[in-house]
């Protein structure tokens, strides 16, 4: 009871005191609070942490004498964890190491053998930061850097050595803070700053920073982002610096209207020098303004789609004193008319005047346009369609005379495919195209007819699944561009289930091309076969997780400039708890060459 009323004492003074005299209680009382409470009642935030450690071993050997090894280890470290609370700030970062020794034997008939052996080490680490990310401001930032460091020797059959080393470092920073407003409107800004710097190669930096504005209204967008760079480099004495300035509205009165407006202007300064000379040197600078805007007119229920546009492009420029202007101005417009679901009918028209260098020239394009496509027709199982075209192009150069161009074509198609109880699925089809067109310009006339014919047949029924399918096309066209193509390729594919953790699959491609051309006086006749078998175990000698894969790939071509390929390839992967291991054996016979390469990998996750 005396510990109660001297604790009610103690609460009294505190209500009863002066302004100063109750801050100081209370202060003292909060920290006497503080060194009473117990060291492990101190909250830390927790970290993730994640990671792998890894060993990789690569053997190249070569029929010629040619003998490459590699070992490489590897590691890496991740975690992430937050600041103070979640919603203030989550970070996370990771650090890599690669440690690779490489060697490495290249005969050479007339001069000996060459010894190479490289030694390297590349370091990364990674930091991300994120400061309120669920708020209304999310700020985010991104630091990484690498050093790289490279030794080399190389033997020659002399006794002459040569060493060799290289290193670099690299820094990247980049930074991005937003803002959301009422009303779905958002504001950025972005700063990236990036460097590379190498002892025999110099320095390269690489500076950004911009802003972005994105304002969104009931029936329009505007977004607007200016940017600024500037990049180094030492080797060249370069100096790079550019700025962009660049405004979209949208404006969308309702679902049938739209305009779309952009303008931006882009400038560009660089300075340099020759590295081999003192005394060569350039500048050059450009200056690109343009601006366009675009109407499109697509009602829901009508039979119109109507589109058209204005661009004004202006660009000039110098180059160690040798200046190039530019300027443009284009209008487009064009529509389409849909008459009923299968005829169509389209027009369009394109002025375009340039003044590049005190050249001038006028342009004026006119289309025009039909397109019909009958309906689908079923008869006794098969389905056919047609379809038509015909166009007519006006083109008129103030440098030059008008010309135009006449182009029509039909094409029609025929298919069928039917099933069986059994499983078995037939496929045929079939289709034929002739175009025609006249150019007046060169008062040439082309013909081009087209036929095409494909069949096949599938079946999977239980653990096994097959597919045949045989094609065939041929072109031949008359005119201007006289010759003839013909094309075969034949597929068949089969997949075997063996057991419930085993299956055999193999496949076979023969594709023969020939052709004729009267004008390039170019004729090739060309057949290629390829094959491949595969036999894969997910549990081999009943062992869980130890899976085998034995791959054959052949590939034959019967002209000279194709390419044989053999290729077999047996892998082991196995994996226990944390714990992967990789263990692959392949030989490659590749036109005259042919070798053996090992690869083993093992990987602890953790």
């Amino acid at each position: 009871m005396a510990l109660v009323r001297e604790g009610q004492r103690l609460i009294f003074d505190i209500l009863t005191s002066g302004p100063t005299r109750r801050r100081m209680m209370l202060c003292a009382m909060a920290f006497g609070s503080l060194l009473a409470r117990p060291t492990h009642a101190v909250e830390w935030a927790p970290v993730n942490w994640s990671g792998s450690l890894g060993y990789n071993f690569r053997l190249l050997d070569g029929s010629e004498g040619q003998r490459s090894l590699s070992r490489q280890l590897l590691g890496s470290v991740h975690g992430n964890s937050y600041i103070y609370r979640p919603w203030f700030a989550t970070t996370d970062g990771s650090f890599t190491l690669s440690l690779d020794d490489s060697a490495s034997t290249d005969p050479d008939p007339g001069d000996g053998t060459t010894y190479n052996q490289t030694d390297s080490s590349i370091l990364t680490g990674v930091f991300n930061l994120n400061v309120l990310p669920q708020s209304r401001a999310p700020f985010y930032m991104r630091y990484s850097v690498s050093d790289t460091r490279v030794d080399n020797t190389a033997l020659d059959s002399d006794a002459f050595i040569i060493l060799g080393d290289a290193d670099s470092k690299t820094h990247k920073l980049a930074m991005r803070q937003s803002y959301l407003f009422d009303g779905g409107h958002r504001a950025y800004a972005t700063y990236d700053n990036n460097r590379w710097s190498s002892e025999r190669s110099g320095y390269y930096s690489d500076e950004a920073g911009g802003v972005e504005l994105d304002v969104k209204g009931k029936n329009q967008r505007l977004t607007a982002n200016g940017r600024m760079q500037r990049a180094s480099r030492s080797v060249s004495s370069e100096e790079n610096n550019s700025s962009l300035v660049d405004v979209t509205h949208y404006f969308t009165p309702n679902r049938d209207f739209r305009i779309d407006t952009r303008a931006n202007v882009y400038a560009t300064e660089r300075e340099f020098q020759v590295p081999s000379s003192n005394t060569q040197s350039g500048t050059g600078t450009t200056d690109i303004s343009q601006a366009s805007s675009f109407i499109f007119f697509r009602p829901d229920n009508s039979r119109w789609s109507l589109s058209g546009g204005v661009r004004l492009f202006d660009m000039s420029g110098e180059n160690d004193g040798l200046k190039n202007d530019s300027q443009n101005l284009s209008l487009t417009g064009g529509g389409f008319y849909q008459y009923n679901k299968r005829l169509r009918f389209d027009g369009s028209a394109a002025y375009s005047t340039i003044d590049s260098n005190n050249i001038e020239s006028d342009v004026t394009r006119q289309h025009a346009g039909v397109l019909y496509q009958s309906d689908l027709i079923l008869w006794r199982g098969f389905t056919y369609n047609w379809f038509g075209t015909g166009t007519v192009d006006n083109v008129d150069d103030s440098n030059t005379d008008a010309f135009q161009t006449y182009a029509g074509g039909a094409s029609h198609t025929i298919a069928r495919s039917w099933a069986q109880e059994s499983g078995h699925i037939y496929r045929i089809s079939g289709s034929q195209s002739l175009t025609e067109s006249y150019f007046t310009e060169f008062e040439d006339q082309q013909t081009r007819l087209d036929h095409t014919v494909s069949a096949g047949w599938s079946r999977n029924v239980g653990g096994a699944a097959s597919y045949v399918r045989l094609t065939i096309s041929d072109r031949r066209g008359f005119g201007w561009d006289e010759g003839d193509q013909q094309f075969y390729n034949f597929q068949a594919n089969r997949t075997q289930q063996i057991t419930r953790r085993s299956s055999l699959t193999g496949n076979l491609t023969v594709q023969h091309v020939e052709q004729d051309f009267t004008r390039v006086k170019q004729d090739s006749s060309v057949t290629t076969t390829t094959g491949r078998i595969d036999y894969r175990d997910s549990a081999i000698f009943g062992i869980p997780k130890l899976g085998f894969m034995s791959s054959v790939l052949g590939s034959i071509a019967s002209d000279e400039q194709g390419l044989d390929r053999v290729e077999w390839e047996n892998r082991l992967d196995y994996q226990i708890g944390q714990l992967t291991s990789n263990l692959s054996v392949r030989y490659i016979d590749y036109e005259d060459l042919d070798y053996w390469l090992t690869f083993f990998r093992i990987e602890r996750h953790f």
